[in-house]
C-alpha cells in the first residue's frame, strides 16, 4: 500500500495560496498589455509591477517571519521575484543575503543557485553573482554544493565556454549521483562541439517525405537547422 502523503503544513498551505493568488492577479493585470502601443507598454508594466509589489510584498514578508525551513526559503524566493520586478530590486538582494546567512544548509537553497544562474544577464554584475554563489556554496548540503558548482560553470560559460569545462568536470566527479552531473555532461558536449565556427556534428533523420538524410550530405551549402519541441 502506498503511504498517504502528509498534509501540508499551515505555512506551506499559506505559501501555495499566496502564490496562486499572485498568479491570478498577474494574469488579470497583464491582460491586454500586448494590445498597447510599444511606447505605452513599458509604462504600463512598471505601473503593474509597482502595484503587485504593494499588494504582495507585505504578505510575503509576514509569511517569511512566521515560517521556517524549506517554506521560508521558498517564501523568500517568491518575494525576491516580487522585489526584482517592482520598484525596489535592492530588497531582492537582501533576501539573497538572508538565505545565504540563514538557509543555505537546506536542500531548497539549491533552487536559489539556479535562480542566480539565470540572473546572469548583466555582465557588470557577474563578479557579484559569482561571490553570492561562492558564499552559498559553503552550504553543508551536497545538493546545494552541486547546484552552486553547476551554476558557477554556467555563469562562466556565458563569457568563456572553454573555461567552464573544468568546472563541469568537477560537478561530474564530485556529485555523480545528482541531476546536475547529467546536465554537466551535456554542457561539456556543447562547449566542446557546438560553439560558433565549429563543424556541426553529424545529424541523421527523415525528411518531410520520410527519406533518410545526413547533414554531411549538404557540406558546402548553407543549411538552416530548426530544433523545436514541446515542454
Amino acid at each position: 500500500m502506498q503511504q498517504a502523503k502528509a498534509p501540508p503544513s499551515a505555512a506551506q498551505a499559506e505559501l501555495e495560496k499566496l502564490q496562486t493568488e499572485m498568479r491570478q492577479r498577474q494574469q488579470a493585470l497583464f491582460k491586454g498589455l500586448d494590445k498597447l502601443k510599444e511606447s505605452d507598454q513599458e509604462k504600463a508594466y512598471a505601473s503593474i509591477s509597482a502595484k503587485l509589489f504593494g499588494e504582495f510584498w507585505p504578505k510575503y514578508q509576514k509569511l517569511i517571519k512566521t515560517s521556517t525551513g524549506g517554506v521560508q526559503v521558498r517564501a523568500r524566493m517568491a518575494a525576491m521575484q516580487v522585489a526584482q520586478m517592482g520598484p525596489k530590486p535592492a530588497l531582492g538582494e537582501q533576501l539573497i543575503a538572508d538565505i545565504i546567512r540563514e538557509n543555505r544548509d537546506l536542500p531548497e537553497a539549491a533552487n536559489v543557485a539556479m535562480q542566480l544562474r539565470y540572473d546572469n544577464f548583466d555582465p557588470g554584475k557577474r563578479a557579484k553573482l559569482k561571490a553570492q554563489l561562492t558564499a552559498l556554496g559553503k552550504s553543508k548540503n551536497t545538493t546545494v554544493q552541486a547546484a552552486v558548482l553547476y551554476a558557477l560553470a554556467e555563469v562562466t560559460k556565458d563569457s568563456d565556454a572553454k573555461a567552464a569545462v573544468p568546472l563541469y568536470k568537477q560537478v561530474i566527479a564530485k556529485y555523480a549521483e545528482t541531476s546536475y552531473a547529467k546536465q554537466a555532461k551535456g554542457a561539456i558536449f556543447e562547449a566542446e562541439n557546438l560553439q560558433v565556427g565549429m563543424i556541426a556534428p553529424e545529424i541523421t533523420g527523415p525528411d518531410h517525405e520520410g527519406n533518410t538524410f545526413k547533414l554531411s550530405e549538404y557540406k558546402g551549402k548553407v543549411v538552416v537547422l530548426d530544433f523545436w519541441g514541446f515542454w
